[in-house]
């Protein structure tokens, strides 16, 4: 337990040592231009190191959450095709409905649509997992359906106007620097919310993992339980997706990281690290942009670059550990 504390707190340093380099890293220098220094703090770069340490965070715990119901290490918004649903109602509201009278408006409008998708998204898994309780079958439909939600994509990216097409391509590509300070606190606001909740449902997962009987044995109606946490995920990666885009890897990778480095199967653990792993690899990927590509390239071909041989190499590890 004392080495647990150890490494949560020298994650919590690292994580605010590479947060304080994503504000003062950029390619404008603060101490170079005085005069716009709180312009450039306080509308672009706080809000997008709150957006990353948010977002990276909850899409970390959504995934350990979807990892657990399932009982599979592939089980993330993005396989299961929850996170391609938010796009695509994400899409609608760009390329078909259009940009409404206000930057505030317009927003409501992404979020509502990415959480409406993100939960219809959810809602087909749901019928699926009625049908069959196969793991696999249904991780095979999540695929399937994210390549036909795809397809939709390319019908209305057909028939869409050039500027909407290249707002919606934009922001497919995944993005923290949209936010403004206002809509960045309301992501942490809610990162912090989807933490306590979880952490509410430890016993649920402690006796679930171990098997379907011991829930009930201890007066937890299982079912229920696990469609309110199916709900609460849609909710918060709808959110994410329609602030930051569809990312991909950390939802799936990061979980399963922690439980690799984790010695034991401690909930509260992989909880606590899972949100700030996840936090982390974000802000670590921004910071990189930064530093490399002064924050011209997009979030996701950098996530995909970490993320596709950190894949391989957990994977290759949990295998050795289960």
């Amino acid at each position: 337990m004392k080495k647990w504390f150890v490494n949560t707190y020298f994650i919590l340093f690292l994580l605010l040592l590479f947060s304080a380099m994503d504000v003062f890293v950029g390619s404008i220098s603060l101490f170079e231009n005085t005069y716009s220094v709180n312009t450039i703090l306080l509308e672009i770069r706080v809000p997008k190191t709150l957006t990353a340490v948010a977002s990276g965070g909850i899409l970390a715990l959504c995934g350990l959450v979807l990892q657990i119901i399932f009982r599979n290490p592939l089980a993330g918004p993005y396989v299961l095709g929850i996170s391609s649903a938010a796009s695509l109602f994400t899409a609608i509201g760009m390329m078909s409905i259009g940009v409404f009278y206000s930057e505030f408006w317009s927003q409501f409008q992404t979020t509502t649509l990415s959480v409406i998708g993100a939960f219809l998204g959810l809602l087909i898994i749901l019928l699926v997992l009625k049908i069959t309780e196969q793991i696999t079958v249904i991780l095979l439909v999540g695929l399937l359906l994210s390549q036909l939600y795809s397809a939709i994509l390319g019908i209305l990216s057909y028939l869409s106007t050039e500027q909407s097409l290249k707002l919606y391509t934009l922001w497919t590509m995944g993005s923290i620097q949209n936010t403004t300070l206002y809509q960045a606190l309301f992501l942490v606001i809610v990162s912090g919310l989807a933490l306590l909740i979880m952490l509410r449902y430890i016993k649920f997962f402690m006796s679930y993992l171990v098997g379907d009987e011991l829930p009930q044995l201890m007066g937890m109606k299982s079912s229920k339980l696990k469609k309110q946490l199916l709900v609460i995920v849609a909710v918060l990666v709808g959110i994410v997706t329609a602030y930051c885009g569809p990312i991909a890897f950390v939802g799936m990778s990061i979980p399963i990281l922690v439980r690799v480095l984790q010695s034991d199967a401690n909930i509260k653990k992989w909880i606590v690290h899972s949100f700030l792993y996840g936090s982390l690899s974000l802000i670590l990927t921004d910071v990189i942009n930064q530093i490399s590509f002064n924050g011209s390239v997009p979030l996701n071909i950098l996530i995909s670059i970490w993320g596709v041989p950190l894949m391989i190499w957990v994977f290759i590890k949990y295998l050795k550990v289960v």
